[in-house]
């Protein structure tokens, strides 16, 4: 019958000691090593996470800084668009100004003239003084006044007024008048020709033009009959 104490068991009891022993440190290495393996991956992962969030970052940082240059760029092309538009518009006005101050010029240097429409107009209206005459009269040299002489003589003709015919008949001798003058014995006849004449836009005026004290003279002409009126071509006026 065998015991405890019997050399076998003991022995059996000891190695199985030794391996529990053994199993345990083997255990405990595992557990260490296992821990050291996850800490391991873990840190790495961890690493990894944040060098892909730093990234990320830097890039969320320049998209904002490219953001922040195109809205200044934008801002930069709008002010100039701005100024652009403004210059543009300063320019416009300054063209506009300039090219009234020059339609202005023209219409102060351009000389007179009748187009066959005016010329047909005035015609028309003098038709009732059929038959009357009138003086023409104008400054010597004075080849703008000839011109709308010539022309006013053409439409007193289609009128079937008769014309003396006295242009550049009348010297300046220390004054000239400006613009159109009429006087007559004919008052209706006179006063049908200023009328006619204003509606064709020349400045005309009641009176003999050249007054009485002028040393101013005429030559050439000595009509054998008065005329009803007489119509004086002066220098053309500029009108400021």
């Amino acid at each position: 019958m065998w015991s405890i104490t019997d050399p076998f068991w003991e022995m059996l009891f000891r190695w199985a000691t030794i391996s529990a022993f053994v199993l345990a440190g083997f255990a405990a290495i595992a557990a260490f090593v296992s821990a050291w393996v996850g800490y391991k991956i873990t840190d790495a992962t961890q690493k990894e996470a944040d060098r892909k969030i730093d990234e990320a970052a830097i890039r969320i940082a320049e998209a904002r800084a490219q953001s922040n240059r195109a809205q200044s760029n934008a801002a930069s092309a709008n002010e100039a668009a701005a100024k652009a538009n403004e210059r543009a518009a300063t320019l416009e006005q300054e063209t506009e100004k300039l090219r009234a101050e020059n339609l202005k010029l023209t219409a102060q240097i351009a000389p007179r003239r009748l187009n066959e429409s005016q010329r047909s107009t005035i015609s028309n209206a003098l038709l009732p003084f059929s038959g009357k005459t009138v003086m023409l009269r104008l400054y010597s040299l004075d080849t703008e006044a000839v011109i709308l002489g010539k022309q006013l003589l053409a439409s007193f003709n289609a009128a079937k007024i008769g014309v003396i015919d006295a242009l550049m008949t009348d010297l300046s001798g220390g004054s000239i008048s400006l613009g159109i003058h009429v006087t007559g014995s004919d008052k209706g006849l006179s006063e049908a020709i200023i009328g006619i004449l204003r509606a064709n836009n020349l400045q005309v005026s009641s009176g003999p033009g050249i007054p009485a004290s002028s040393a101013g003279f005429r030559m050439g002409v000595r009509p054998s009959v008065n005329p009803d009126a007489t119509v004086f071509v002066g220098a053309k006026p500029i009108v400021p």
